[in-house]
């Protein structure tokens, strides 16, 4: 608990703290990927870290929400982003509050899902944020704040994201974290070497192969479905891949189809050199592991044609 103090000073209180953010669902009972409630979490913690206020107006946060959930949130197959769900959804004891919920329940009511649209968060004027006592602990604890972040950042993603995610909000590392939370995710360490020997070193992408000193360089070892999202640490999960290739093949500019042929999304674009690196691969099969290594299971391959793969050009959006 924390009374008494705005520090959470027991290893046991600094776990279930973290652990209360990460019980937000991340994904389906279908396997469906549910970073949107993570997403905002780690836009308010941005804000917290910039000195912003603990109660947050949806007006002046939608915009930047809605660019998180356009470039990091699972496809959206049709309909404009809602950028007020999570808004909405992500209200729980300890965690999400409204700054007056009954009126906001009031004004819910009368609608036929049983929540506020994004109109009435705009004209009501409608805050949220975190309760009081998580937001004071989240100001008085740098390493609190900074765990809390990696830990949803892992949950939730893959590593070639993290970065991206935290330059799109601002938020800063400050300090390496002094008590650290056991991470849920365990990862076969044997994962990187098995998938590189299997490809023998080289970008199944673009053959890519380059070495420093005999030691391989910017080579990868890529899960096609996620570990964050019961992604095996299996060769035929995995992909040797360059690094450009590998963060496409996260950021969803990348995928496969069935015959293991590489995908580019319709919304990939850029000058020769993107020509050159990336959409030249299209429609070009994958270079196979040698021996008798499996290749990409169709299984992981649906998942990240499902979840990750960006297979709409980008749309204009309505005001």
């Amino acid at each position: 608990m924390l009374a008494g103090s705005s520090f959470l000073t027991e290893q046991h209180e600094y776990e279930a703290f973290i652990s209360r953010f990460l019980a937000i669902r991340k994904s389906y009972r279908d396997g469906r990927r549910a970073p949107h409630k993570p997403l905002l979490v780690l836009l308010a913690l941005a804000k917290l870290q910039a000195g912003g206020p603990r109660l947050l107006c949806f007006s002046e946060i939608e915009g930047a929400l809605r660019e998180l959930l356009q470039r990091f949130d699972r496809p959206q197959r049709s309909g404009a982003v809602q950028a007020e769900l999570p808004f909405w959804h992500l209200q729980a004891p300890g965690i999400w509050e409204f700054e007056d919920p009954g009126r906001v329940a009031e004004i819910a009511s009368k609608r036929a899902r049983g929540r506020p649209t994004r109109k009435d968060l705009e004209e009501h004027d409608v805050a949220a944020g975190f309760p009081a006592e998580v937001f004071d602990a989240l100001s008085n604890d740098r390493a609190l704040r900074q765990e809390l972040a990696a830990r949803l950042l892992e949950d939730n993603f893959p590593p070639s994201l993290h970065e991206p995610i935290l330059d799109s909000i601002g938020f800063q590392w400050e300090v390496v974290p002094e008590r650290v939370c056991t991470s849920r995710l365990k990862r076969n360490p044997a994962f990187r070497s098995s998938v590189l020997d299997a490809y023998e070193y080289k970008c199944a992408v673009c053959g890519f192969d380059a070495r420093l000193a005999n030691v391989p360089l910017a080579i990868e070892a890529a899960h096609i479905r996620w570990h964050s999202h019961e992604g095996p640490d299996s060769i035929d999960n995995g992909l040797a891949l360059c690094s450009l290739h590998h963060r496409a093949l996260d950021a969803g500019g990348l995928g496969l189809d069935e015959e293991h042929c590489v995908r580019v999304s319709p919304a990939l674009s850029g000058a020769k050199e993107v020509e050159r690196t990336l959409l030249y691969f299209a429609g070009k099969e994958l270079r196979p592991p040698a021996g008798t290594n499996p290749s990409p299971a169709a299984a992981h391959i649906a998942w990240h044609s499902r979840e990750v793969f960006r297979n709409e050009a980008p749309r204009e959006e309505v005001c």
